[in-house]
Protein backbone atom coordinates (compact mmCIF):
# COMPACT_ATOMS: atom_id res chain seq x y z
CA UNK A 1 0.00 0.00 0.00
CA UNK A 2 1.58 2.94 -0.99
CA UNK A 3 -0.82 5.66 0.81
CA UNK A 4 -4.20 6.52 2.13
CA UNK A 5 -6.32 9.82 1.74
CA UNK A 6 -7.11 10.84 5.37
CA UNK A 7 -10.42 12.42 6.19
CA UNK A 8 -9.25 15.50 5.13
CA UNK A 9 -8.93 14.28 2.20
CA UNK A 10 -4.85 14.69 2.45
CA UNK A 11 -2.81 11.87 0.99
CA UNK A 12 -0.67 10.59 3.97
CA UNK A 13 1.80 7.82 2.93
CA UNK A 14 4.05 7.06 6.28
CA UNK A 15 3.36 3.78 7.93
CA UNK A 16 1.95 5.82 11.41
CA UNK A 17 -0.08 7.96 9.66
CA UNK A 18 -1.52 5.26 7.60
CA UNK A 19 -2.56 3.00 10.49
CA UNK A 20 -3.74 6.07 12.34
CA UNK A 21 -6.35 6.61 8.93
CA UNK A 22 -7.48 2.96 9.24
CA UNK A 23 -7.82 2.83 13.11
CA UNK A 24 -9.66 6.55 12.75
CA UNK A 25 -11.82 5.32 9.68
CA UNK A 26 -13.35 1.97 11.37
CA UNK A 27 -13.61 3.64 14.58
CA UNK A 28 -16.34 5.78 13.30
CA UNK A 29 -17.68 3.37 10.91
CA UNK A 30 -18.06 1.25 14.12
CA UNK A 31 -19.32 3.63 16.43
CA UNK A 32 -21.93 5.94 16.96
CA UNK A 33 -23.04 9.24 18.08
CA UNK A 34 -25.93 7.88 19.08
CA UNK A 35 -28.20 8.96 16.41
CA UNK A 36 -31.53 9.39 17.09
CA UNK A 37 -33.41 9.45 13.58
CA UNK A 38 -33.77 5.55 12.14
CA UNK A 39 -36.42 6.68 9.47
CA UNK A 40 -33.60 4.97 6.64
CA UNK A 41 -33.11 1.87 8.94
CA UNK A 42 -36.64 1.33 9.75
CA UNK A 43 -38.69 1.45 6.29
CA UNK A 44 -36.94 -1.33 5.63
CA UNK A 45 -38.30 -3.59 8.29
CA UNK A 46 -41.51 -4.89 7.33
CA UNK A 47 -44.49 -4.30 9.89
CA UNK A 48 -45.48 -7.10 11.82
CA UNK A 49 -47.50 -5.22 14.73
CA UNK A 50 -50.66 -4.06 13.66
CA UNK A 51 -51.84 -0.64 14.83
CA UNK A 52 -54.37 -2.06 17.43
CA UNK A 53 -52.07 -4.17 18.86
CA UNK A 54 -49.31 -1.15 18.95
CA UNK A 55 -51.70 0.70 20.35
CA UNK A 56 -52.55 -1.73 23.35
CA UNK A 57 -48.76 -2.68 23.80
CA UNK A 58 -47.97 1.60 24.15
CA UNK A 59 -51.17 2.11 26.70
CA UNK A 60 -50.35 2.40 30.56
CA UNK A 61 -50.52 -0.23 32.20
CA UNK A 62 -54.33 -0.31 34.58
CA UNK A 63 -53.74 -0.56 38.57
CA UNK A 64 -55.79 -3.69 38.39
CA UNK A 65 -52.79 -5.03 35.78
CA UNK A 66 -50.03 -4.21 38.20
CA UNK A 67 -51.63 -5.53 40.97
CA UNK A 68 -52.56 -8.96 39.08
CA UNK A 69 -48.76 -9.25 38.25
CA UNK A 70 -47.65 -8.38 41.26
CA UNK A 71 -49.59 -11.31 42.84
CA UNK A 72 -48.56 -13.51 40.47
CA UNK A 73 -44.71 -13.16 42.10
CA UNK A 74 -43.36 -15.55 44.85
CA UNK A 75 -42.91 -13.87 47.77
CA UNK A 76 -40.25 -16.41 48.85
CA UNK A 77 -38.12 -15.89 45.74
CA UNK A 78 -35.76 -14.01 44.64
CA UNK A 79 -33.77 -12.73 41.40
CA UNK A 80 -29.99 -14.89 41.34
CA UNK A 81 -26.78 -13.18 41.50
CA UNK A 82 -27.45 -12.72 37.56
CA UNK A 83 -30.78 -11.17 37.31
Amino acid sequence: MVGLHDKTDNWVTGEKEMEKVAVDYFSDLFTTTSPDDFTDILEGIPAVITETDNALLMRPASEEEVRAALFLMNPEKAPDRTG
